[in-house]
Parts: C-alpha cells; sequence; structure tokens
C-alpha cells in the first residue's frame, strides 16, 4: 500500500543542493513577462519586440533541454538577460544578444543566421562571446588565449564583456552541483580575470557578488565561519545601524537635503581580507558596516559643492578619523567611482562608523560602472581612458615579437588598482598601485631617470624605492654621479619602466665591458703575460666575479681599484693563487685520501681557490669541489646553487673543508654604500669602521655632490657574522640609503 503521506515528488540532489525546485520553461515563461511589464526596462514597442523575438527563438531552439541543475536551459539564458538588463543596466540590443550568447556554440545556427534575423551588430555580440566561451571552457593558469579573447572582446561592442559577467554570475550561483574539481577551477578563474576586471571597469555590485562566491569556493572554511558571524549579528547590526542613523537624517532634513540612507555590510571577502591583512579578528574588524548617504541635488552643476556641504554637516556633530577621509570626488578613481567617505567616531557606543555620501549619479555609477555613464552625457567618460589601454594591450598582443610572459605582465597591469600622483606643477600621472618613485621618474624623463637619486614625495626627500600613493605630489632628484644598477630592475613595476631601464643597463654594460677589457689587455701587454685566459680566470676568482664581463665591467667602473688589478697581475706570473685564509682540508680523518691528490692537514698543501660565484668567507658553511683536471680544489659555500649542480654531475668531485684558524683581519670585505649627503657623513663612516670595530681600511672613496654622495669601502672583516654586525651599524647612520656587499644589496 502507497504511503500517502510521503511527498509525491522525489527531490533531486540539485534541488536539495540549491534549496528550491528546478525551474521549468513555464516558470521562466511567467518570469520573463513580468520582467517585460510596463516601460521600466524597455521603453518603446520595437525594443519590446526585439527581446520578445530572441526570447522565442531561444524557447525554441532549446525546448526540453536542461541544464545540470536540473533548470530548463531557456531559463539559464533569461537568468543571464535579467542581470544584464536589471543589475547593469544594458538596452534591448544587449538584452537580446544575452538571450542568444550560447546559440552559435551550441546550435546549427551561425553567425550570418543571427546578423540576418537580429541585425550585425547583434551577430558580433554573439560571435564575440562565444570566442571567450571557446577557450575559456578549457582554462588554465596563466593561459594567454584566455586572456587574448577577453581583451578583443573588451575593444569590439563593450555588451561583450558585460554580459559575460553576467553569465559568470549565474554560473557561479548553481556552482554548488558540480564537482569540487570544477568548482575550484571555476572559482580560481574568476577571482584571478572577472573579479579583477569586473573591479576595473566599475562594476562594484557584479564584482562584490561574484568575489564572494569564488571566495566561498576558494576558501570554504572561512567562508562559511565569517558568514555565519554576520549572521548572528545581522539582526544587531541593522538596529545599530538605524538608531546611528536618526540624528544625522534629522540634520539632513533640517536643511531642506533630499537624500536616501542605507546601511551597507562589509562583503564577506572583504572582511577576510581586512581580518588577513590586520590580522585580527571579526570582532576586531570595525567597518563590518557602513551609512551610505544618496543625495538628489538641487543643481547638477553644483554637485560637489552640495556634497561637501553635507559632509560639513556631519562633521559637525562627530570626531572625524583623520586618516580614513577620502575624497573620490575631486579626483575620482581609475574606473570612474566618485564618493566622499569619512569615518565618524559614535561615542556613547565606542565604535567607529564609515558614512559614503554620492549623488544619484555617482551611486549608479558606483555600481554599474561604465555601462552607467551611457546614461549621463557631457561627463569626462572614463572608458574612453580604459580603452585607450585596452587597443594599446591588443597592438602588444598583435605583436609577433611579444612574448605570452610580456602580455601576461601588461594584462596583470590592466587589472591592478591605479593611483594618481601629481609633479610639482599639478600634472597628472596613473602608475599601478605599487608603484615606486623609480617608476615616476622613468615614466615622465628616462633621460633624466637614468640620473635618479631620490624624490621629494610631498616636500619630503625620499629613496628611489619608495612606494607612491595617490594623491602625492612628486618631484625627482637627480645627480649626474649615478647612474642605472642592475638592482634598479626590483624597483619598478611598471613594463614602461622596466624595459627602458633594462635597456639603458644594456648600453652601459656593453660600454663599461669594452672599456674594462682594453684596460686588462693593455696590462697583459705590459708584463708580456702570454696564459691571458689562466690569469683572467684567476682575477675573476680573485675579485669575485661570475664570468669575464663582470670582470671587465668592475675594471671599467674602478668597483676593482686598477692599481690592485696590476699587483694581481705581477704576481700572477709567477703564481696565480693568492690566499687569504687557512683551509682544514678532510673534515673526517679518513677522507679524503690521497688518491684524489689531497692530503689531510694544512692547507698549504693544497692548490686552492675561493669560488666567485658564492664568496665564501670565514665562519660560512663551506664545502670543495675539485677542479676536472684534479689541479685545484674551489671552496664553494654549502647552499650555493652552482656547487650542488657539480655535485649532482660529479659527485666524487666533493671535498669536505672546514675553516681553520684565522688572523684578526681575515679577509677583505668591498662596500658600497649610497644616500643622502649629511654634515659629516664622512666622519661618521669611518669612525665607526675605525674606532667603534677597530677595523683597518684598505681603500675608501667618497663623493658628494651637494646633494647625494657614495662611498665604496674595503675593509679588513673577520667573518661573516663580523660584516654582518659592521653592515647594520652602518645601515643606521642618518643618510645611508643603499649598502652592496660585492654587489649584493642587503640594505
Amino acid at each position: 500500500m502507497a504511503d500517502v503521506n510521503k511527498d509525491s515528488h522525489e527531490k533531486s540532489p540539485a534541488e536539495v543542493i540549491l534549496h528550491r525546485k528546478p525551474y521549468s520553461e513555464e516558470d521562466t515563461d511567467r518570469m520573463f513577462e513580468q520582467l517585460m511589464v510596463g516601460d521600466r526596462y524597455f521603453k518603446t514597442d520595437d525594443e519590446k519586440s526585439l527581446v520578445r523575438k530572441a526570447y522565442a527563438l531561444a524557447r525554441d531552439v532549446y525546448h526540453g533541454q536542461k541544464r545540470h541543475t536540473g533548470d530548463s536551459f531557456i531559463y539559464h539564458l533569461f537568468d543571464v538577460m535579467s542581470i544584464v538588463v536589471q543589475d547593469i543596466g544594458l538596452d534591448a540590443m544587449g538584452a537580446a544578444a544575452a538571450l542568444l550568447h550560447e546559440i552559435t556554440f551550441q546550435t546549427d545556427y551561425k553567425k550570418e543566421d543571427i546578423a540576418n534575423l537580429f541585425g550585425e551588430k547583434i551577430a558580433v555580440i554573439v560571435d564575440s562571446l562565444v570566442r571567450i566561451k571557446g577557450t575559456s571552457e578549457y582554462f588554465k593558469d596563466m593561459d594567454p588565449k584566455v586572456y587574448e579573447n577577453m581583451i578583443y572582446g573588451l575593444t569590439g561592442d563593450f555588451r561583450v564583456i558585460l554580459i559575460k559577467f553576467a553569465d559568470r554570475l549565474t554560473n557561479l550561483r548553481t556552482l554548488e552541483v558540480r564537482s569540487p574539481e570544477s568548482q575550484y577551477k571555476v572559482a580560481y578563474e574568476t577571482m584571478q580575470i572577472y573579479v579583477r576586471l569586473a573591479h576595473r571597469i566599475g562594476l562594484n555590485k557584479i564584482k562584490t557578488e561574484l568575489e564572494t562566491l569564488a571566495f566561498k569556493y576558494l576558501n570554504r572554511k572561512e567562508y562559511d565561519e565569517i558568514n555565519s558571524l554576520m549572521q548572528l549579528t545581522e539582526n544587531e547590526s541593522k538596529n545599530y545601524i538605524n538608531k546611528f542613523s536618526l540624528p544625522i537624517i534629522a540634520k539632513l532634513v533640517q536643511n531642506g537635503i533630499k537624500f536616501d540612507v542605507k546601511g551597507r555590510p562589509k562583503s564577506i571577502y572583504s572582511i577576510y581580507q581586512k581580518m588577513k591583512k590586520k590580522h585580527v579578528t571579526f570582532d576586531q574588524v570595525y567597518d563590518r558596516f557602513a551609512i551610505r548617504i544618496i543625495f538628489t541635488p538641487k543643481d547638477p552643476a553644483k554637485e560637489r559643492e552640495e556634497c561637501m556641504n553635507i559632509v560639513k554637516i556631519i562633521s559637525e556633530g562627530f570626531f572625524v578619523h583623520p586618516e580614513r577621509t577620502r575624497d573620490w570626488i575631486t579626483v575620482p578613481k581609475e574606473n570612474g567611482y566618485e564618493a566622499y567617505h569619512l569615518t565618524v567616531y559614535d561615542e556613547p557606543n565606542n565604535r567607529w562608523v564609515e558614512i559614503q555620501i554620492r549623488s544619484e549619479r555617482m551611486d549608479e555609477i558606483a555600481e554599474y560602472g561604465f555601462a552607467a555613464h551611457w546614461k549621463y552625457k557631457g561627463i569626462k567618460d572614463k572608458k574612453e581612458e580604459f580603452g585607450d589601454k585596452l587597443k594599446l594591450l591588443k597592438e602588444k598582443l598583435e605583436d609577433p615579437d611579444n612574448t605570452n610572459f610580456d602580455f601576461m605582465e601588461n594584462f596583470k597591469l590592466l587589472l591592478s588598482d591605479e593611483i594618481s600622483v601629481y609633479s610639482p606643477d599639478g600634472a597628472v600621472t596613473t602608475l599601478p598601485a605599487g608603484a615606486s618613485v623609480l617608476d615616476y621618474a622613468y615614466i615622465n624623463d628616462p633621460e633624466k631617470a637614468r640620473n635618479c637619486i631620490g624624490a621629494k614625495v610631498n616636500h619630503k626627500m625620499m629613496s628611489i624605492s619608495t612606494l607612491l600613493h595617490s594623491g602625492d605630489r612628486v618631484e625627482p632628484v637627480t645627480s649626474k654621479y649615478t647612474e642605472p644598477k642592475p638592482e634598479w630592475l626590483g624597483m619598478v613595476i611598471t613594463k614602461e619602466a622596466y624595459d627602458i631601464l633594462k635597456e639603458q643597463l644594456h648600453n652601459y654594460i656593453k660600454v663599461d665591458i669594452a672599456e674594462g677589457q682594453n684596460r686588462l689587455h693593455n696590462l697583459f701587454a705590459k708584463y708580456k703575460i702570454r696564459n691571458e685566459n689562466e690569469v683572467t680566470t684567476a682575477l675573476m676568482s680573485e675579485f669575485g666575479c661570475l664570468n669575464k664581463s663582470e670582470l671587465y665591467q668592475k675594471i671599467s667602473k674602478q668597483t676593482i681599484p686598477m692599481p690592485d688589478v696590476e699587483n694581481f697581475v705581477k704576481k700572477s706570473v709567477g703564481n696565480t693563487i693568492v690566499r687569504f685564509w687557512k683551509l682544514q682540508f678532510g673534515g673526517d680523518k679518513q677522507q679524503p685520501t690521497a688518491k684524489n691528490g689531497i692530503t689531510n692537514g694544512d692547507s698549504d698543501s693544497v692548490n686552492y681557490e675561493l669560488a666567485g660565484c658564492c664568496n665564501p668567507m670565514p665562519g660560512d658553511e663551506t664545502i670543495g669541489i675539485m677542479s676536472d683536471d684534479k689541479s685545484c680544489v674551489f671552496i664553494h659555500k654549502k647552499d650555493c646553487l652552482y656547487a650542488a649542480t657539480k655535485i649532482k654531475e660529479h659527485p666524487l668531485s666533493l671535498i669536505p673543508v672546514s675553516w681553520q684558524t684565522f688572523n684578526e683581519s681575515s679577509g677583505v670585505a668591498k662596500l658600497t654604500m649610497e644616500g643622502f649627503d649629511q654634515k659629516g657623513i664622512a666622519h661618521k663612516i669611518i669612525t665607526v669602521v675605525s674606532q667603534e670595530f677597530d677595523l683597518n681600511l684598505k681603500t675608501v672613496n667618497i663623493e658628494t655632490d651637494g646633494s647625494s654622495f657614495s662611498c665604496m669601502l674595503e675593509v679588513y672583516v673577520r667573518n661573516q657574522e663580523h660584516l654582518e654586525k659592521l653592515v647594520n651599524k652602518l645601515s643606521s647612520i642618518k643618510g645611508v640609503t643603499n649598502i652592496m656587499v660585492e654587489g649584493e644589496e642587503i640594505y
């Protein structure tokens, strides 16, 4: 006998997960008709006719088909259309394209068929959407093809990418029914591409939901924890916002301002980011909610003045946090965002509360990005600025000499947050967040940038590596004694600055190498050296050079003083090996044996050289590598990558070695220092070295041009630990910005 109490509808797995019944074709028809009622979204009969025609075709083509959620396929297409119409604000043409966005990918319909039925523009949009889908279905991390199609979609009809956002959002909303592998793939791609791009074009509402849903599948544990806490405090938060807003509402009403007040909870992902960045708990995130005041200006031409008047009214009743005020009306964000943010202190409740003030126009642009710009003519269209960058990126994409890596770097910069900084005369330069003084210098004047020693940032002297922030006033400072250095490459993030700098370094290096090689050749001729290669190799080891080019360059720039080179060459006539330290070979009594040409005991019985690749010093853990002809042992640091490679290729070449006792002044360390000139800087440096550390100086050379200085020291140190202590002390001297040891910047 049948159980009369049992539900006759057997729920599908998807229905259980999604907590709703699948939407049938009839359900979708009813929702579509509700959307078409009135003139809220489509004003004319022609617009409605176009949308109905597209819906009818899609309904017929996909009749009977279902998606993995159990929903009818037409529901998915309707869902995409409703997002682009209701949440983004696209027109009838965009709505029709959204309903047809899968049709040439999954059916026999071609681009030409769509053009005949709906016109060329809709056909182009649909075809572009299929191109993006065709590659993103096979997305892999760092696959440039996905990015290429994104760019082609962006540089064509802008509706393409907006419809693609809606399509991705509908897929994320039902991602729960997919496999864990598919969930991670889609979520990762969303966070890497779609979220960044939505932010850059100002689709804040879409971006927030995209990142929240993607975060759910990438960090499920953290998502669930924060979501649970937000639900527990939801009623409390609403009650607090309502109570806090009452006196503000009263003041604005008294001043005759037409406005609306909304409470805005911070998104789950934003809270997670704040907790992670600030190392705080959920309860310690004080701006989990904000109040948004959206006003209707009496005179659109005086919109900014009215906004600042509201700021003044609110500020009179609270203490305003001086470091949490943001004026994005005077200088809007690159994605078009305009608003005034201030954070005020609610003394009775001991809370900080963020208040956002926007006009109705600003609010639409904040939520819908460039799509909202179409509604407001006569204002500066940020889309054009973004479009220029897209066109440039497309040109790079089509450049046959451009590598995938170069393209990816450019794409990342396109999606990154941006800052606006100013020259002393007010000229604005837009840079990616994280850009340095050196980025600014190279983008504005590459020739002067080669001599840059720093910049006056907001009237304060800062180093070339200083990171800039929006609103900074930047004035680069140069010195004729400064020229580009390889370590500068690590101080820039813009591709433009990096490429220019790399080219400058290449030109400098070529000249230096030629000059250094010529000097050394003349020296060999002077002392009638025949075994030039052998002596050159010995010089490389002696002065810590990885190759001949580095040796020639250091000779040219006198990083290696010419008298030292000449003295070494003189000695090399009889003996090319110069020892600074004593080494004890064979850490084990039974190793190494006599058969490898080295005996236990003092290293004077052995030819050895200190490797130039890692520059070992007393106190370092070291190993020995026997040369191929067994005539010499090269001493390397134990963690030297080159040594590890040699041992892997020739395991028997490894020789155990250890440092024996050494003199108080055991080796020569070469330091190069740079900084801003201070009164008595030379005296301070010499005092630290000779008096505080009681060390002997081999050579010292200090140059200054009145605003900056450079200093080259050669000093006898005991071991690596001793050297580190010396560097730490020197770095504490006021004015010192960089210290390098043998070409490696350590401060």
